[in-house]
């Protein structure tokens, strides 16, 4: 009898088998069996430094292997203090790293040796107290490229386009920021369109609405108007290069972003990374 508790008391019977001829015999009388108790494991030692502190991360320094059972596990658990400076701590996990945490926190660990499959576990560690660090400021820009009103949805093909009297223009011209590391497009973009007065929603590419700055209509997603592969699109440049179009509005900034939010009527003949249309279709809205 295999994957049995430890330190606990079983039950076994025997009995003589039937066949064709003969029914099973009736069972024996019990034989009371204890299992042996495991060895009791001291607890884990944690460092008081040696960790990767970030600022929305933590990464512990492994202590080392258990004396007793080196096929013990390490578990680790993360603690914020209430009110009353009591620990409140979460469930226990294999890994050493820590995410999602906030910037200037102070978190708790401890650690813990198991061997889950026999429900044996070690007493907890010491307590390491660790705080985070402030977030990074990155210093970007973001430019909006809106368009005047067709009349009546553009058309393209992969050798022409006719944008029926719309003309791409600058609705808010190239304006620096600082922020802190971690920020998504969309976040840049609402601080610059409400500190420019603009009436818009954020609504992932496709519907984002973005109101004219003379308040007279809204670019969106627009089959009939604008035409079944109209959208706004974020475009990045680095330090006046080129990186990527297409790209989405959850994505995170990085250090020196010059992010253009634009409105396209074809992203699929407008933009690079489809690159269907001519060379001077791709990026026109950019010039």
């Amino acid at each position: 009898f295999s994957g049995l508790k430890q330190n606990t008391t079983y039950l076994l019977y025997a009995r003589f088998a039937g066949n064709d001829c003969y029914l099973p015999s009736d069972c024996s009388t019990a034989a009371e069996i204890t299992t042996k108790a495991m060895e009791t494991m001291a607890a884990p030692v944690l460092d008081s430094e040696g960790h990767t502190v970030g600022y929305d991360s933590v990464t512990l320094q492994a202590p080392a292997a258990s004396e007793v059972y080196a096929e013990a596990i390490v578990q680790y658990r993360i603690g914020t203090a209430d009110e009353n400076e009591d620990i409140i701590w979460g469930d226990w996990q294999k890994k050493t790293e820590f995410t999602g945490l906030n910037e200037l926190t102070t978190y708790y660990f401890q650690a813990c040796y198991a061997i889950t499959a026999y429900e044996h576990y070690s007493v907890e560690s010491n307590i390491v107290a660790l705080t985070t660090v402030v977030t990074p400021e990155i210093k970007v820009s973001i430019r909006v490229i809106g368009a005047t009103q067709p009349d009546g949805a553009p058309t393209f093909n992969s050798s022409s386009y006719d944008y029926k009297g719309a003309e791409y223009q600058n609705w808010l011209k190239t304006t620096e920021y600082t922020v802190k590391l971690g920020t998504k497009y969309d976040d840049l973009v609402s601080k610059a369109l409400t500190e420019a007065g603009f009436t818009f929603t954020l609504s992932g590419n496709r519907n984002t609405s973005i109101t004219s700055p003379d308040g007279s209509y809204a670019l969106t997603y627009n089959r009939t108007n604008y035409g079944s592969s109209s959208r706004w699109c974020y475009t990045r440049y680095q330090r006046g290069e080129f990186v990527e179009d297409g790209l989405y509005s959850n994505d995170e900034l990085e250090d020196g972003d010059q992010l253009i939010l634009h409105f396209v009527f074809n992203y699929q003949y407008e933009l690079s990374s489809y690159a269907r249309g001519t060379e001077d279709m791709v990026q026109n809205y950019l010039k």
